[in-house]
């Protein structure tokens, strides 16, 4: 496994450098489809003491060792995928915010969004993955999303290392309650559409 990771980090890592946000997104629907391996079945089944796990679809990628083949590649995936829209929003906020810059925002809001969703995870267990000195890029680009979305389309410079646990949870919440209102929203309109 570890091999086949090695190549699968490394085709990832292109895809990230190669800006090719939809090959690393087919990655990892085809990640998340596809079937549990052996060890990360084992070890979900082992922290239940011996119960069925359920799919791994619904497994968080934060709690464990993270030791499976599948929750390594959903995490490089969705990590990859929210470094490029960090290194977006660095680029929009030295080159400042149009109308185009405002519609990629909202859409980057919304992916950060979806990555964290896939993480399988609580916001408090997100902040504490991070306090416990792992990098978790998922949660810095929603929040850093919805500051900016927040603040009037104004890419914020804040630094969450700096911050305590209650107010990245609290930021985290926020972000993650918007992009829910979001979402609806946008489903609710293309519902409507359909009928018209």
């Amino acid at each position: 496994d570890s091999l086949r990771l090695k190549y699968v980090r490394a085709y990832v890592d292109c895809m990230h450098e190669g800006k090719r946000k939809d090959k690393i997104e087919t990655l990892l629907n085809w990640a998340t489809a596809s079937n549990q391996d052996l060890p990360s079945f084992y070890e979900a089944s082992a922290a239940l003491r011996g119960g069925d796990p359920g799919k791994h679809t619904k497994q968080s990628l934060l709690k464990g060792s993270g030791k499976g083949f599948m929750t390594k590649v959903k995490r490089s995936a969705t990590s990859a995928l929210a470094e490029m829209i960090l290194r977006d929003l660095a680029v929009m906020k030295k080159n400042g915010v149009d109308c185009e810059g405002k519609k990629k925002l909202t859409n980057h809001f919304k992916l950060a969004y979806t990555l964290f969703l896939r993480l399988n995870s609580s916001s408090k267990e997100a902040v504490d993955f991070i306090k416990s000195g792992k990098p978790l890029a998922e949660a810095q680009a929603l929040c850093k999303c919805y500051l900016s979305i927040q603040s009037g389309y104004r890419i914020s410079s804040i630094n969450f290392d700096d911050m305590d646990n209650e107010t990245y949870c609290s930021i985290l919440e926020g972000a993650v309650s918007k992009a829910k209102a979001m979402m609806q929203e946008a489903k609710a309109a293309s519902k409507k559409d359909g009928k018209s």
